[in-house]
């Protein structure tokens, strides 16, 4: 059942004197008020209230108390309307009119209000102040300003009211969640004067301790959490999810990234030691040394250039032939190309140490193997759906081995029971880009140009594992993430489910939740009023068989663990950790999506693979402050931050960018129409402008957009006024950043652009025609 909102809204209080009233006060404001009466008693009256001062006395009492409950019930309300206001002194309704009051009771009140000197002057005039009018000049001025004021802050310059007054939030987790979101806007920055100042300052101060942004700094609070967690633990049962090995693998890795030097000499000579030197490369014929690549890659987990796997395909088991990645890319590609370079000439050092001979200087040799990785990178760059195809067409990857001799390979290390045979299907993906590379890889017109790339393949084969040396080297803040890397490289089956257990990010149903709702209106005809029919159909058939991918956390009880150990060092336990995993493999397969999804880590963005056909989830979205259990928390606090993300990524499937081949001329014209009514709008608002480029495009269509769904989907919950500001809080916060770079859009861009196409934002936060978010709106994309 969806939670609704109960909070009470914010109005003004009916004035129930004749003097002009401020209905709330903030706590922090503790000034005197004063109310001036005009009032006026005749002498006859006065004696006569005189004569009576006890029972009026009496009288005043109870009717102060009954003004003064007034008073504190007004504070509550105005609390969130004022957090950072300058203190003025206003008119109070809880001052009570001098008609038939004590005279004494009336001097107290005038005395609390302005001062021993007035009741002197008040004596000195008494006679004028019975003169009708006496009070009009200042009453009418005092209630001018006082109008003015109110008007101002109300309407002009409203500020946010807490998010506290959402009803429906009764939990421990929703009032932290409520507090983590007042801790982080900027309530003296008017929303409807910048609004993303207003919710993303904090990450902008240079003194600020939140240096990333919203993204990264939960990123980085997810890392600290698992790492904590895993390295203050003493004890750890054995069991046969492996959760033993995690823990104690992240250990002694979190030791070898802590203490062990960067020279490379023993990371390699571990390599050698396991899979051959480069000498013994050298001295094989090269088809024998394709078939030695086949092995590593199936049966050790170490790849050069192609990857093989035996996978389940429902209840079949087929093999999954795919390309790898750059020896930059493998190491680690955010490296500078000096700092990459560098370690690339160690290892170029470390490899002619035992060559008697060599064509090359290091530095050549060096300079040459990073050039030919650059060419493989132009190869592989053109993304490849998953295909099939039959396993005799393996022959058109090489001229250097036949398809009988890929066979005899493989079906020596697959159990008897998996064997193939030329008539199967086996699966593959970037089939034609690394046939390419092989062909490149084959073109030698002297022994040294064979050496080279021969060294290349080698060095394909030792990146694989030197990563973990090289992040040594260069990126010791990323210990955490290369330790659980690692564990993901050797616990496949179950890693997974036990980082859930770690982290408690276990809320698949929650995000299922999400999509299936994004999911049915995506293309709803609602949200595509500039689409006809024909193109509304084709965006359809874009998206429909989109699905969602997560970590698995579902374990293959049929791969046990228990009998594993783990021991020191570090290197040479992972190597042999990681042939043992695939040799398990090969014995329990894993299905065709949870392989192609192993690359997924616990803070991979959110984002749509097309080689998956799927939107892929990682651990960093089921985790707060991302995502919150909607048992505890509302459902818009989620909707607004996972909600969007996924409607981003499904929009720009069926964006002009993606689809513009399938849209009609008609839908081109509607849309520019409309794009331009946005980019016009921004650039009143903003010195910074915006590139008419396609992936710019893209980017504002897709978050425009899916603002709009998202709102609209969860709008019958956002009931209150408040719901609706956490919900566009949320929103911006995914835009936060200590920098203002665009990506392709910057920060602030994709934070108020959406905007433009929300008259609710102006509405929840009574923002005045004239304010930048107040004035005009294009129409719905």
């Amino acid at each position: 059942m969806n939670p609704s909102i109960h909070g009470s809204s914010v109005t003004p209080a009916a004035a129930s004197s004749p003097c002009p009233s401020t209905e709330r006060l903030s706590s922090q404001q503790q000034e005197p008020s004063v109310c001036e009466s005009t009032t006026t008693s005749t002498s006859e009256e006065l004696a006569a209230q005189s004569s009576a001062a006890d029972g009026a006395r009496e009288d005043s009492k109870d009717t102060s108390a009954r003004n003064q409950s007034d008073v504190q019930g007004n504070v509550s309300l105005l609390n969130s309307l004022r957090s950072a206001k300058p203190k003025v002194v206003s008119l109070s309704a809880s001052a009570p009119a001098m008609t038939r009051r004590n005279p004494t009771e009336f001097l107290s009140v005038y005395q609390f209000g302005i001062g021993e000197a007035a009741i002197h002057e008040m004596n000195a005039e008494e006679k004028r102040h019975r003169e009708p009018g006496y009070f009009a000049l200042p009453f009418l001025t005092v209630f001018i300003v006082c109008m003015g004021l109110l008007i101002y802050f109300l309407y002009i310059l409203p500020l946010p009211s807490k998010s506290t007054l959402i009803s429906d939030c009764v939990s421990n987790a929703c009032h932290e969640a409520l507090a983590h979101l007042d801790n982080i806007t900027n309530s003296s920055i008017s929303p409807c004067l910048d609004f993303f100042g207003h919710v993303c300052s904090s990450w902008m101060k240079e003194d600020s301790d939140m240096r990333g942004g919203f993204l990264l700094d939960a990123r980085s609070a997810l890392l600290q959490k698992v790492n904590k967690t895993v390295m203050e633990t003493e004890t750890v049962v054995t069991d046969q999810y492996g959760t033993h090995i995690f823990y104690a693998l992240y250990k002694s890795c979190h030791h070898f990234m802590m203490s062990h030097s960067s020279a490379p000499e023993h990371p390699f000579v571990t390599f050698e030691r396991h899979f051959g030197t480069l000498q013994s490369f050298f001295n094989t014929p090269y088809p024998a040394v394709l078939t030695t690549l086949i092995g590593f890659s199936l049966q050790r987990g170490v790849d050069s250039v192609f990857s093989i796997r035996l996978i389940r395909n429902k209840v079949r088991y087929t093999l999954l032939l795919t390309q790898t990645r750059t020896v930059q890319e493998k190491l680690d590609g955010q490296v500078s190309s000096r700092g990459m370079d560098r370690y690339v000439k160690s290892y170029v050092l470390f490899l002619l140490r035992n060559l008697s001979t060599s064509s090359f200087s290091v530095i050549e040799y060096g300079q040459k193997l990073v050039s030919l990785d650059d060419e493989v990178r132009a190869l592989f760059d053109v993304e490849e759906a998953v295909q099939e195809i039959a396993f005799a067409n393996v022959e058109h990857l090489t001229n250097a081995i036949t398809s009988e001799s890929w066979l005899k390979t493989v079906n020596e290390f697959i159990p008897s029971k998996h064997r193939l045979s030329r008539r199967d299907k086996i699966k593959t993906r970037g089939f034609n880009a690394t046939r390419r590379v092989l062909q490149l890889l084959e073109d030698v017109s002297t022994n040294a140009d064979k050496h080279l790339k021969i060294a290349y393949l080698y060095l394909q084969l030792i990146a694989e594992v030197l990563y973990l040396d090289f992040r040594l080297s260069f990126l010791k803040s990323e210990k955490i993430h290369t330790c659980l890397e690692a564990n993901q490289k050797v616990l496949i089956h179950s890693w997974s489910y036990i980082l859930s257990k770690i982290t408690s990010t276990s809320r698949t149903g929650t995000i299922l939740s999400i999509y299936r709702d994004v999911h049915g209106v995506v293309i709803r005809p609602r949200y595509l009023t500039w689409m006809d029919t024909a193109t509304r159909i084709a965006m359809f058939n874009a998206v429909r068989r989109v699905r969602l991918t997560m970590l698995e956390t579902n374990f293959n009880f049929d791969a046990n663990y228990t009998n594993v150990k783990v021991g020191e060092p570090f290197f040479e336990n992972y190597i042999t950790m990681l042939g043992d995993e695939h040799r398990r493999l090969l014995t329990f397969p894993l299905r065709i999506q949870h392989f192609l999804s192993n690359h997924l880590l616990i803070d991979s963005p959110l984002a749509y693979s097309k080689q998956l056909s799927s939107i892929v989830v990682s651990s960093l979205y089921e985790a707060p402050p991302i995502l919150y259990s909607r048992t505890e928390v509302p459902e818009y606090f989620d909707s607004s931050t996972v909600g969007i993300l996924i409607a981003v990524e499904l929009s720009k499937l069926i964006g002009p960018f993606a689809g513009s081949s399938r849209w009609s001329t008609d839908t081109k014209a509607k849309f520019s129409q409309s794009f331009q009514c946005m980019m016009s709008l921004y650039e009143g608002m903003a010195p910074t402008s915006i590139v008419d480029e396609p992936h710019v495009v893209e980017a504002v269509f897709a978050w425009t957009r899916s603002v709009r769904m998202i709102y609209d989907i969860v709008r019958d919950r956002l009931t209150k006024t408040a719901a609706q500001q956490v919900f566009f809080k949320r929103f911006c916060l995914l835009s936060c950043k200590s920098h203002n770079s665009p990506q392709p859009l910057t920060p602030r861009q994709q934070c108020l652009l959406p905007l433009m196409n929300m008259p609710e934002f102006s509405e929840v936060f009574q923002c005045a025609k004239g304010t930048s978010t107040g004035s005009h709106f294009c129409k719905v994309l």
